[in-house]
């Protein structure tokens, strides 16, 4: 407030002297627009008493001399006027600024107030929380992007495992042509084993002269029906030199002696097909029994001939019965009966087997032959395991299971032979030694 009062005070004096000035130069403008300039040659002169150039009476020098002296004394007499109306035009003034001041003050501190915190702050709070929430959304992104950097990461690597697991455990073509056609050789395996133990059976009664068939009463009779058969049937014009019994070829011409053709040609035989069991029958019968033993009469069953002649046939008997059931054995494991169809011919037509030997319902033989070998010959096979390395050890259990239903086949085979040498070595120690005494009932030595 003293800094604001010299100001004041400076202000005041500065006015005064303004003030007369103007009113100097008013009268000075009034006299020279209404005087009339007479140009007066300057008429000076020395005074001995100033000795400075005096005035001379009746000059425009002297009248601006005297003009000075009634400015002087109207100015000395103004000025306490002057003063005093300024004076109080000053304390109103200054309080009237003053006032401004504080109102200018107020309203521009309001103003600061409220540009501050209406807009500035407000703003500055908006520019702060959005630079806060672009770092918090940075951050934000940054933390999500690392989480869904590990959580691709998982994934791919549970993909990875996935996948792995998928090719390690998953089951390929081969596996479930395997799983199905196993399904189908226990069905087709029964159907075997029934027809490899009635086969054989049905034949006990030729070689034990069975009178429920009258070609087995005897030798005889037996060659009767035989002929009969051979001529209707299998007879072939040019056996024999020509004279073979027949002067045309009959409907089976040949087949009854034909092992490879009517046993071994086909994977599956159609014994459903009563012309070709009757033909397989008989190839049988030649292979193992072409003719049957003669009876024993009646009247000798009490004597020891006789008793000897029914236990010797009831040898004869168990030994074609050995034989019929290893021929058999062969012929079983080719009738039909897995209904493994449309899994099995798609694998041997890739193989490049003839659809005429394609069974229509796949022998345990045929199912054998196709996952042991055909199916090998298969380009589809082969780029499957390509492919797939992950099948190869698929491929390797498959290939070892069915290996061990080989080798238990092989086992029945190997219990058949051993039946046949035990046959052979009874006829042998038979021949041998023959019975003795001990027959009559006499003691043995």
């Amino acid at each position: 407030m003293a800094g604001c009062s010299g100001f004041m005070r400076r202000q005041s004096t500065l006015k005064k002297f303004l003030l007369i000035l103007f009113f100097a130069a008013f009268l000075n403008a009034g006299y020279w627009s209404v005087s009339k300039a007479v140009q007066t040659p300057l008429v000076y002169f020395i005074s001995p008493v100033c000795s400075v150039p005096c005035i001379m009476v009746g000059t425009f020098a002297a009248a601006i001399a005297g003009t000075q002296v009634s400015i002087l004394a109207s100015i000395a007499a103004v000025i306490p006027v002057i003063t005093a109306q300024f004076t109080v035009s000053s304390a109103d003034f200054s309080k009237t600024i003053l006032k401004k001041i504080n109102d200018t003050k107020k309203s521009i501190t309001d103003g600061i107030e409220t540009l501050w915190n209406k807009n500035l702050s407000r703003a500055m709070q908006d520019q702060t929380n959005q630079l806060t929430a672009i770092n918090a959304s940075q951050s934000y992104d940054i933390a999500v992007f690392f989480e869904a950097a590990n959580l691709v990461r998982a994934l791919r690597e549970s993909q990875l495992q996935q996948i792995k697991s998928l090719f390690e455990q998953s089951v390929g073509g081969s596996g479930c042509v395997a799983a199905t056609v196993t399904g189908g050789m226990t069905r087709a395996s029964t159907i075997r084993r029934a027809y490899n133990a009635s086969a054989p059976a049905a034949q006990v009664g030729r070689s034990g002269n069975s009178t429920d068939n009258p070609g087995s009463v005897s030798p005889a009779a037996d060659m009767k029906v035989r002929w009969e058969k051979y001529s209707t049937r299998y007879c072939e014009k040019d056996y024999n030199n020509g004279a073979s019994g027949c002067t045309e070829d009959q409907l089976f011409a040949g087949q009854d002696i034909d092992v490879a053709g009517t046993i071994f040609e086909k994977e599956t035989i159609d014994l459903k097909v009563p012309d070709i069991r009757q033909t397989v029958d008989d190839l049988i019968v030649n292979i193992a029994e072409p003719f049957i033993k003669s009876t024993v009469p009646p009247g000798a069953v009490e004597s020891s001939p006789g008793q000897e002649a029914i236990l010797a046939g009831e040898a004869y008997k168990a030994k074609r019965q050995v034989i019929y059931d290893s021929l058999y054995h062969i012929v079983s494991r080719r009738v039909p009966g897995s209904a493994m169809k449309e899994f099995v011919a798609p694998l041997r037509e890739d193989a490049g087997i003839a659809p005429e030997m394609i069974s229509d319902n796949p022998s345990p033989n045929e199912i054998m032959q196709v996952m042991m070998s055909e199916r090998f010959r298969s380009s589809k096979n082969a780029a499957g395991q390509v492919d797939e390395p992950e099948n190869n050890q698929r491929e390797m259990v498959i290939q070892q299971a069915f290996q061990l239903m080989q080798m238990s086949d092989q086992l029945d085979l190997m219990d058949r032979y051993s039946l046949l040498l035990a046959a052979q070595a009874g006829a042998e120690v038979g021949k041998a030694k023959n019975l003795g005494s001990a027959a009559s009932g006499a003691t043995m030595k």
